[in-house]
């Protein structure tokens, strides 16, 4: 079977999903993979940083929480920055966009979501976000 396109550049892509509550995680992490995207996990912001460290291939995106239980969603930026220059991250809370996600967004985070979020509105911000500027 021949693969169009798009689901092969999906298939390239990974999203890293960085959230606490256990039942978002799986939720957002099957419907990332429902997408077509290779999804990478982490519960919370050590656990982020560790798989920015330790995983071998590009992460193309990270969805960071910022209500996370050890550290704060600025301090998880940065450190994520720092080792993936490249990735492109979207702000994600349950709060509105302003505060503490404005002031990230301004560093140069690459989209915000608000808590809760069905499948399109995830669907689009990844979807924008990987198609500006070059995602490689």
């Amino acid at each position: 079977m021949i693969k169009d396109d798009a689901a092969s550049e999906k298939e390239a892509k990974s999203i890293l999903v960085i959230e606490d509550e256990e039942m978002v995680l799986e939720v957002a992490h099957a419907m990332i993979e429902r997408m077509g995207y290779a999804v990478l996990s982490a519960a919370n912001g050590a656990e982020a940083v560790r798989v920015a460290e330790q995983h071998r291939g590009k992460i193309h995106l990270a969805i960071l929480d910022l209500g996370l239980p050890d550290m704060e969603g600025k301090e998880v930026y940065s450190h994520l920055i720092r080792l993936r220059p490249e990735m492109r991250i979207i702000v994600c809370s349950g709060d509105s966009a302003e505060g503490t996600p404005r002031e990230i967004m301004k560093a140069g985070a690459r989209g915000f979501i608000q808590k809760p979020y069905n499948y399109d509105s995830l669907l689009n911000v990844i979807t924008k976000v990987l198609k500006s500027g070059d995602s490689n």
